[in-house]
């Protein structure tokens, strides 16, 4: 109780100094919270960054020529359902989306009937299929163009009409051409029931020690779907690797860093308070303190010093960092780590020769 008490006086009385180093440890907190914000922003966008790429594999049936493939978007065999299920089962990749596709005539033109199925083995809410009900059709800006229909309008096509219920902006792409309907509808449509022409899938991340992450997916979606043609788009994939390396690095310095900085920043304020008490250090080691009991009282004022830094820190980043969660374990950490950084200096401060100290 002595001690606490003698703690509690030298902050009242040396109020200036411990209010800024009060400060220089909330400055601390925020900054690691402030870090910890903004990694998980980067990972935030990462994951919007990636969803713009897309997909960056094709699984299509065996014996399909890729030449033809890229040209047209359609394959001349089938897969069976099973497929999807084993290459989920597979772990090979964090999406899947099976798709039924077909060049087919409406109205003397070209245009690619693509059914959608439901978005596999990446959670519960669709993030790369397109929004397509069995109330119509979602026709791309290409088709829309050379056809002259609207939303509203119906379509020819094999199997009935089918209104359109949307008509999607221009993107550059093949899917300006296509048709998009419920997998199941174009399989009907199409009489490929039970079977899809193509799945498009997300790779999932392989382990650091893969050498060869294109060789390894390969190889996966090969084992998974036997003698499938597997085409990687390598530049997605690279792109993906990059941004995820690039968070994941932001992440993983940011909160030490900032950590790092607050630690130095208070050993520096605490090997200055010891130096400007020597006399005071001197008269307690003559009245008959122990340097275990000085170690105590200066290590202790940092103690509660950290404590109240860190409540006054965790307010700050919860009105900077508004939806971020907090690392409430700072009102535990911050004193013990104040602690650490002015043990060195109270232990040299408490080692002083009491003569020297109170000559100086």
């Amino acid at each position: 109780m002595q001690l606490l008490r003698m703690i509690i006086a030298e902050l009242c009385w040396r109020w200036g100094t411990a209010l800024l180093a009060v400060l220089l440890v909330a400055a601390a907190v925020v900054s690691m919270c402030w870090a910890d914000a903004v990694a998980r922003g980067a990972a935030d966008v990462t994951r919007r960054v990636q969803r713009d790429i897309g997909t960056n594999l094709v699984v299509l049936p065996p014996g399909t020529d890729t030449t033809a493939w890229l040209l047209r978007r359609q394959s001349s065999g089938a897969l069976p359902m099973a497929a999807v299920d084993q290459l989920e089962a597979s772990g090979l990749a964090g999406r899947l989306i099976p798709l039924v596709r077909r060049v087919v005539q409406v109205d003397g033109e070209d245009v690619l009937l693509t059914g959608v199925g439901q978005e596999r083995a990446g959670g519960k809410r669709s993030v790369f299929a397109r929004d397509v009900d069995e109330s119509g059709v979602v026709i791309g800006a290409a088709v829309a163009l050379s056809l002259d229909v609207q939303v509203g309008d119906e379509l020819d096509l094999p199997g009935g009409p089918a209104q359109i219920t949307d008509v999607l902006l221009p993107e550059g792409s093949i899917d300006d051409t296509a048709v998009f309907m419920p997998l199941a509808q174009a399989q009907r449509r199409l009489h490929l029931e039970g079977h899809v022409t193509e799945i498009e899938a997300l790779e999932c991340r392989c382990s650091p020690a893969v050498a060869d992450p294109g060789a390894h997916v390969i190889s996966l979606a090969e084992t998974a779907v036997p003698g499938a043609v597997v085409i990687r788009r390598q530049a997605a994939a690279e792109a993906r690797r990059k941004q995820r390396d690039l968070a994941e690095a932001i992440a993983a310095v940011a909160g030490p860093a900032a950590a790092c900085a607050g630690l130095l920043l208070i050993a520096g304020m605490a090997w200055f308070n010891v130096r400007v008490r020597q006399q005071e250090c001197g008269v307690l080691r003559a009245l008959g303190w122990t340097r275990g009991e000085l170690v105590v009282l200066l290590a202790g004022r940092w103690c509660c010093i950290g404590f109240d830094g860190a409540v006054i820190g965790l307010i700050v980043a919860m009105m900077l960092t508004e939806g971020a969660p907090l690392w409430w374990w700072i009102l535990a950490a911050a004193p013990g780590a104040a602690v650490i950084a002015s043990l060195l200096p109270a232990m040299l401060g408490a080692s002083a020769d009491p003569v020297e100290a109170l000559r100086s």
